[in-house]
């Protein structure tokens, strides 16, 4: 029985921060488990601070009253990310809440909720207990009803937010009003803003929010909601968000708009916040100002032809910022599908300082022209992605490679290093060997 005590204690024998660099990498589950192999195990878990930092209801987990019995160890600062969803009902959501108010959870960088309703007067008891430390919020609600809370009243409630993710209902736009919401203020440190709204067909006046968020570098729309409205996307961009730097135009076939900006890493909401650096989260808050920029990357996604005027979408956004734009990612049908449309976007003889292109396209309608357009001044061009374009030609083809070979050869730029194509049937050998001939730097080539 000694050798046994002797051998649960090891654990302690560690130094502190040694045991904390263990810990870091379990899982909140596996915590758990871990609590049940002895007393000592248990002891050093349970007043491990990081233990408490990202508590969620994810995996059928239920903060209440799960953790009621374990609130003499959970101190208010040691909560710094709260992850609510999955089947919790409203009440479950209260409960919640006055938990984290009793603690005094008043460290809270990270909120993420997913509910049928996210009730206002229960949400802003969070926000504004750590309004001095929330930097990042998604908040998504799929019922209408005029007590949930709507984004303009998130941004008044949190003045250090930097990213802001909504995904709701509009219960009435007549009687919601964010202009007057908003009048007259300004959030001195919001830089990423994704909104979309099931109930708002339309005529989403994106105006109040870019007048209210002047450091604003990434933008995220839904194409559903703006399909009245986004002419004015160009004047308001110059106007009110000069640093902005990215602009994501997405449907609801295409997957939605939250979260588009940062495919790369998973979702702050998802398992596994606990090595979250949530100290350069709140220093990033107190960064200083940056130069103004202008819209460097731009993607519009609109699969089914569900935008009235989509056709123009495309040109108005390029004309508005040809001289900035690096990044150009364009999925959809009507996007392509009008020749108008299509012979306008030629006409713009290219966006000449591009680095990456991706052009998805599903009318079948793309052909040579399109290339023709691409090539003229893109001597930058470093990635190129064309997915669908079934109707450009061998000759297109090679005759767009040759030509953007020779720009390079004339720059100091960056050649082209990374070709993809999909669906091009047009792929023969003929253009790989033009490839394999003006392109000897060539890192990356998928077909």
């Amino acid at each position: 029985m000694e050798l046994q005590t002797q051998h649960d204690n090891r654990l302690s024998l560690l130094p502190q921060h040694i045991q904390d660099d263990i810990f870091s990498f379990l899982s909140t589950q596996e915590l758990w488990k871990c609590c049940s192999v002895c007393s000592s195990w248990r002891s050093s878990i349970l007043h491990w601070s990081d233990m408490w930092r990202y508590l969620s209801t994810h995996d059928n987990q239920k903060i209440v009253p799960a953790l009621l019995p374990y609130r003499s160890y959970i101190k208010g600062p040691f909560v710094k990310a709260i992850a609510y969803g999955g089947d919790n009902d409203d009440e479950h959501f209260d409960a919640v809440t006055d938990f984290l108010v009793e603690l005094n959870c008043d460290a809270l960088v990270q909120v993420a909720i997913i509910s049928d309703y996210v009730v206002e007067s229960n949400i802003v008891r969070l926000l504004d207990m750590s309004s001095n430390t929330l930097t990042r919020i998604f908040v998504m609600f799929n019922d209408d009803d005029e007590a949930n809370i709507m984004p303009d009243v998130i941004l008044r409630h949190c003045p250090h937010l930097r990213h802001l993710y909504f995904v709701g209902s509009s219960y009435d736009e007549e009687s919601w009003d964010p202009q007057r919401q908003l009048l007259d203020f300004q959030h001195q440190r919001l830089v990423d803003l994704e909104i979309e709204f099931y109930s708002i067909e339309g005529n989403f006046d994106i105006r109040p929010f870019l007048q209210a968020t002047p450091k604003l570098k990434h933008l995220g729309l839904n194409i559903n909601n703006i399909e009245h409205t986004w002419r004015t996307l160009p004047s308001l961009i110059h106007a009110h968000c000069p640093r902005l730097l990215s602009l994501f135009i997405v449907s609801n076939d295409d997957g939605g708009v939250v979260g588009m900006g940062d495919q790369e890493q998973e979702p702050f909401w998802r398992e596994n916040t606990r090595k979250t650096d949530y100290k350069e989260l709140l220093l990033a808050t107190t960064s200083k100002d940056e130069p103004p920029a202008s819209l460097q990357r731009l993607m519009v996604h609109n699969t089914f032809n569900d935008c009235e005027g989509g056709n123009e979408l495309i040109p108005v956004l390029c004309e508005a910022f040809q001289n900035s734009l690096k990044h150009f990612d364009i999925k959809g049908r009507i996007l392509f599908s009008e020749s108008e449309a299509l012979t306008r976007f030629s006409r713009l003889h290219a966006v000449p300082n591009l680095t990456n292109i991706t052009i998805y396209d599903l009318s079948g309608d793309v052909d040579d022209t399109l290339l023709e357009s691409i090539c003229t001044g893109s001597r930058y061009l470093e990635k190129l992605i064309l997915e669908g374009c079934s109707n450009m030609t061998e000759a297109g083809l090679m005759d767009f490679l040759t030509n953007i070979a020779k720009q390079q050869q004339h720059s100091d730029a960056p050649t082209l290093r990374s070709i993809e194509f999909k669906g091009i049937s047009a792929i023969t050998s003929r253009v790989l060997d033009t490839i394999a001939l003006e392109y000897h730097h060539m890192g990356e080539l998928i077909f």
